[in-house]
C-alpha cells in the first residue's frame, strides 16, 4: 500500500491483516553540523520511499545483556507504524518510547502489532542517546549548542509533532495520542509533561517504572560534561573536537564513563531554562505542565536482578556515590536502617527499588493529584516467571511476549486490556472493577498479582526528587 503525506509517498507492507510502515524519517539526519543540535524538520523526498525495512538505530555500545545487531548510524531519527488500516476511521494512537538507561535500545525492538490488533495505531521511535542525545555542551561548544543536553528529548518532541501532522493518513486520531514508556522511556515520557513545546502533542501518558527523577539540574549536567571530556582526554578549550570526532571514539569514552549500573544516571534530560524551564515537580505544582491523564506505576522488586548480579558490593560506598552523587549518604543510611528489619540482601533490593524507581513514581503521582489531574497508580507484585517482580517483568504481560509466564494468562489478559482501555478511553477500568483515581486522601493503588486488588498505599517519606546530584 502507498500512502501520501506532505513529505512524500511511502510504501509499506501488509502482515496478518495489518499495514506496517518502517523506517520513516521524522527529522533531518542529525549529522555533521547538526550533531549536538535540536532536530530539524525532515526534507521532502522524490518518488516512493520504501518503508519495508527499519531505519538504522542510534549509536550505542553493544551490551552482553542487551544484544542489538541492527546497523547503527547518527542518521537514526526514524519511526515505525503498525495500523489496522490507512483510512479515515481516526483510531487512538500510542507512541512507544523505548528504555535502555538513556544509552541503548531502539524502536525496532518492539513489535507493536499486539496493539494494532486491538484497534490502536501504534508508533515506535528512535531517538539520540548517550552523549549524542544528552551531553550539555553549551559551555564547551558555544551558545548555539546550549540545550544540547536535551537533544534526545527534543527528538521525541519532533516525532510527536510528526504524528500530529501525519498520523491521520495512517488511520490515527491526532487528538487521542498516548505517550508510553518504560524505564528510561518512562522518564522521558514524564519529562514531556514539563516541556512547553510538547503541549498539545499528546493527550495521555502511560509511565512504567519511571518519573522525573532523572531530570538533572544544570550544574550536575555541566559537571558530567566535564567528566566526559576527561574520559576523552581533552580540555574544555579543545571542545570543538567533539564535532568532528568519530562516533566510535565517543562511544568508547561513553562506555568507560557510564558503563555498568553505577553509570545509570550520567545521561538524561536537563533543566536548561529553555526545553525544561524549572524543576519538574515545581512546574507541575504551578500548573505549568502538560497535565494529561496518567497511568503510572512500578514493580515491587525493581532492583532484584541488579542485586542478584552485583551482590552486596553494590552498597560499597564508591558505587553508591557513583549511582546517587550527593544523595548517597541518605541512601546508605536507609539501607542500614532496613538491614535491621530483614536480610541485607532484601534490604538492598528494597532500598534500591525505592530510591531508583518507587519513590519517584509516587512523587509524580502525588504532584499530579494535587492539581486534580486524573492519575491511576499501580504496583506490579506478581513473582511468577523468571524475573519475579523485577524491573521490566511486567513488559512480557503488557506486550504479550512469548516469554510471558503461561500460568498467569488471566493476569496477562487483564493487564493488556487495562493498557488498551487507557489508550482508547483515558481510563484503565475493565471487567467492572471500579479503580478509583489516586488522591492524597485514599491513595488508591492497583496491585497486579495472581489476585488483583486495590489497596490504600502508605505515604512515602520525604526524599530528593532528583536521584543523582553533583
Amino acid at each position: 500500500m502507498v500512502v501520501s503525506i506532505s513529505d512524500g509517498q511511502l510504501e509499506g507492507i501488509q502482515e496478518n491483516g495489518l499495514h506496517i510502515f518502517k523506517g520513516i524519517p521524522y527529522a533531518c539526519p542529525p549529522v555533521k553540523e547538526l550533531r549536538f543540535k535540536a532536530p530539524e524538520p525532515v526534507q521532502p523526498w522524490e518518488g516512493i520511499l520504501n518503508a519495508s525495512k527499519f531505519g538504522k538505530i542510534a549509536p550505542q555500545v553493544r551490551q552482553p545483556v542487551f544484544p542489538i545487531m541492527e546497523e547503527q548510524s547518527e542518521d537514526c531519527l526514524y519511526l515505525n507504524i503498525w495500523t489496522p488500516a490507512c483510512d479515515d476511521r481516526k483510531r487512538p494512537v500510542v507512541v512507544w518510547i523505548h528504555g535502555g538507561a538513556f544509552v541503548m535500545g531502539a524502536g525496532s525492538l518492539y513489535d507493536s502489532s499486539v496493539f494494532a490488533e486491538n484497534g490502536i495505531v501504534s508508533v515506535t521511535i528512535n531517538y539520540r542517546m548517550g552523549a549524542l542525545g544528552f551531553l550539555e555542551s553549551g559551555d564547551v561548544l558555544g551558545e548555539a549548542y546550549r540545550g544540547s543536553g536535551n537533544c534526545g528529548l527534543l527528538d521525541i518532541v519532533a516525532a510527536l509533532r510528526w504524528v500530529q501532522q501525519h498520523i491521520s493518513s495512517f488511520g490515527g486520531d491526532p487528538t487521542r495520542v498516548t505517550v508510553m514508556g518504560h524505564s528510561a522511556g518512562a522518564k522521558l515520557a514524564s519529562s514531556l509533561l514539563c516541556v512547553p513545546d510538547a503541549k498539545g502533542l499528546f493527550q495521555r501518558a502511560i509511565i512504567q517504572s519511571g518519573g522525573v527523577q532523572s531530570i538533572r539540574d544544570f550544574n550536575t549536567a555541566s559537571e558530567i560534561t566535564g567528566q566526559f571530556l576527561k574520559a576523552l582526554n581533552i580540555s574544555k578549550e579543545q571542545g570543538d573536537i567533539l564535532l568532528e570526532m568519530p562516533v566510535s571514539e565517543l562511544l568508547e569514552a561513553q562506555s568507560i564513563f557510564s558503563g555498568g549500573m553505577t553509570g545509570l544516571h550520567k545521561f538524561g534530560p536537563v533543566i536548561d531554562g529553555k526545553t525544561i524551564v524549572r524543576p519538574p515537580l515545581e512546574s507541575i505544582q504551578m500548573g505549568e505542565a502538560n497535565l494529561v491523564p496518567i497511568l503510572i506505576g512500578s514493580n515491587r522488586e525493581e532492583a532484584l536482578v541488579q542485586v542478584q548480579m552485583e551482590g552486596l558490593s553494590i552498597f560499597e560506598k564508591p558505587k553508591i556515590q557513583a549511582l546517587f552523587g550527593r544523595n548517597s549518604g541518605e541512601v546508605l543510611q536507609a539501607y542500614e536502617d532496613s538491614s535491621t528489619q530483614t536480610t541485607r540482601e532484601q534490604a538492598a533490593i528494597e532500598t534500591l527499588t525505592s530510591y531508583l524507581y518507587g519513590y519517584a513514581v509516587v512523587q509524580l503521582a502525588e504532584a499530579l493529584a494535587v492539581n486534580d489531574v486524573p492519575v491511576w497508580l499501580y504496583r506490579f507484585d506478581c513473582s511468577k516467571g523468571p524475573m519475579g517482580a523485577a524491573h521490566g517483568a511486567e513488559m512480557s504481560l503488557i506486550w504479550k511476549l512469548p516469554t510471558r509466564p503461561q500460568e498467569i494468562e488471566g493476569l496477562v489478559d487483564r493487564m493488556h486490556q487495562v493498557w488498551i482501555s487507557f489508550m482508547k478511553f483515558a481510563n484503565p477500568e475493565v471487567d467492572d472493577v471500579h479503580w478509583r483515581k489516586f488522591d492524597l486522601m485514599e491513595r488508591k493503588t492497583m496491585i497486579f498479582d495472581d489476585e488483583c486488588q486495590i489497596i490504600s498505599s502508605q505515604p512515602i517519606k520525604d526524599v530528593p526528587s532528583q536521584v543523582f546530584v553533583l
